[in-house]
């Protein structure tokens, strides 16, 4: 027969029971990941009316507003079946306003962070009417800096995809800087900044830091 110490039986049990704690502890950092991360939105705008009009426009919990034009007509998405939409089974946003800016955050202006990771764009006609194409300019605010970012439409008909990858966003705006009004769809965007809360962290460290005190109390206690 072979017999365990007591000394033996408690450090084994101290051992399994912190071992619980610390797996409980790491499933939770890795849920506090997950939801730090939440899976991309595409803004298509086809829950929109065809030819709808509006100063601002929502989708999805992100929100479009043309604060330079101050106009109740500033935006409008082109519907199914017109000539000059470039989603010809969908919608599209455009701006009414010649060289206007256009703001996006998320809805409640600048209510959170987001990531932007591209868009379509075209020309507001679809560059069916002799346009030659041009520049739209791209502002980026993170909350303390803004940065930019110039793309080039090519003056063909048809979008254009264009890839920017910007994380911890408060809001981005684009102009049209030498082409006429943009046309544009299918935002790939990130509702939830990649990086969790400074407070989620904070309270999973001090779980980690309360749970070991706690451990090399109950390890003390049961070997006095």
């Amino acid at each position: 027969l072979h017999l365990i110490a007591p000394a033996a039986m408690w450090d084994e049990r101290a051992n399994a029971e912190g071992a619980a704690v610390m797996k409980r502890l790491w499933v939770a950092a890795a849920m506090l990941l997950a939801a730090g991360s939440a899976g991309a939105t595409t803004l298509t705008f086809d829950e929109l009316a065809d030819g709808y009009y509006a100063q601002t426009i929502v989708s999805q919990g992100f929100q479009f507003d043309d604060f330079q034009a101050n106009s109740p007509i500033a935006l409008f998405t082109w519907g199914a079946g017109s000539v000059y939409d470039a989603d010809p089974a969908g919608r599209t946003l455009n701006n009414n306003y010649f060289r206007s800016t256009v703001t996006l955050t998320k809805v409640g202006g600048g209510g959170g962070v987001f990531d932007f990771s591209s868009v379509d764009l075209t020309d507001i006609y679809n560059n069916l009417e002799g346009q030659p194409g041009g520049d739209v300019l791209f502002s980026f605010f993170d909350g303390a800096n803004t940065t930019t970012q110039t793309v080039t439409i090519d003056g063909t008909p048809g979008f254009q995809t264009f890839t920017f990858n910007r994380t911890g966003l408060v809001s981005l705006t684009f102009q049209a800087v030498t082409t006429n009004e943009v046309q544009a769809d299918n935002f790939v965007l990130n509702a939830a900044a990649g990086v969790p809360e400074p407070a989620g962290w904070a309270l999973m460290l001090g779980g980690f830091g309360l749970m070991g005190a706690a451990l090399r109390r109950r390890r003390a206690g049961l070997a006095a």
